[in-house]
């Protein structure tokens, strides 16, 4: 059973929206935007049943956007046996920055993946980065991770995690989270009548006169469209655990049994 999640949240100044949560399959999406003067704050998320997704935020000026994704199978063991279940997925990569571009203040972007399975996390992946070029990475580093300055990208990461062995009839529950968060805290120049729009990808388009504040900003995930065709497609795969046939088991009796008379009769000799 499948179950796909998206929200997203935003606020600028005084102006808050969001979008969600919104619960749907085999699509999902959200997307939220808030403008209060010459601040401007989006964010989004969307994803499908196929392994497609995608989150961003970003911010000009002050306040923030805050876009979640979360995927869900239910995992049940139908067979008569136990089974080791493995599960397959693949991270795609995204980029982030955090620039005050002259303006003072300060800001930061964000992105937060956690898999876990019958609530214990088993794969964490995090990395913020502050206008300062401060880097905060835990968790597992994504391929390609690098960082310059105030930004941070990195490439498409397969991974593939042991979930462990459930019982015939055991149910456990598989969850995807992951989050992109965008804050800004940046000081103001000439902006020239105000905020211009975004080019639909969340980046900043201003108005005439060049940028007048600074920018937050973080993408994870596909970002041609919710069409996309995904690189690889999550899979997970129960392979049967080994268990003594009924006629090895009477064999092995039947050895044992031997050796004990054959101890008994040294005794008696």
């Amino acid at each position: 059973m499948d179950g796909l999640t998206a929200y997203a949240e935003t606020a600028a100044g005084s102006s808050t929206h969001f979008s969600g949560p919104n619960n749907s399959t085999p699509i999902v999406s959200a997307y939220s935007a808030a403008a209060d003067g010459d601040a401007f704050a989006w964010s989004s998320a969307w994803g499908k049943v196929d392994g497609v997704y995608g989150v961003g935020a970003g911010v000009d000026g002050n306040d923030f956007g805050r876009g979640a994704f979360t995927r869900t199978w239910q995992i049940t063991n139908d067979t008569g046996v136990a089974q080791s279940y493995s599960f397959s997925f693949y991270i795609y990569g995204g980029y982030m920055y955090a620039n005050d571009d002259g303006h003072g203040g300060d800001g930061f972007a964000e992105y937060v993946l956690d898999i876990l399975f019958g609530g214990n996390n088993l794969f964490h992946s995090a990395a913020k980065v502050k206008r300062d070029g401060t880097l905060t990475q835990t968790g597992t580093a994504l391929s390609g991770a690098s960082h310059s300055g105030s930004s941070y990208g990195w490439g498409g990461t397969s991974v593939t995690l042991d979930l462990g062995i459930l019982d015939p009839g055991e149910t456990s529950l598989l969850r995807y989270d992951l989050i992109a968060h965008a804050f800004g805290d940046y000081g103001f120049g000439d902006c020239n009548g105000g905020y211009g729009g975004n080019d639909g990808y969340g980046n900043a388009l201003l108005a005439v006169g060049g940028s007048c504040t600074g920018n937050s900003y973080v993408r994870m995930g596909d970002p041609s469209g919710i069409n996309a065709t995904p690189v690889q497609q999550p899979s997970i795969t129960g392979t049967p655990q080994a268990v003594s046939a009924p006629g090895t088991l009477g064999l092995l009796g039947i050895s044992l049994a031997a050796l004990m008379a054959v101890r008994r009769r040294a005794r008696v000799a």
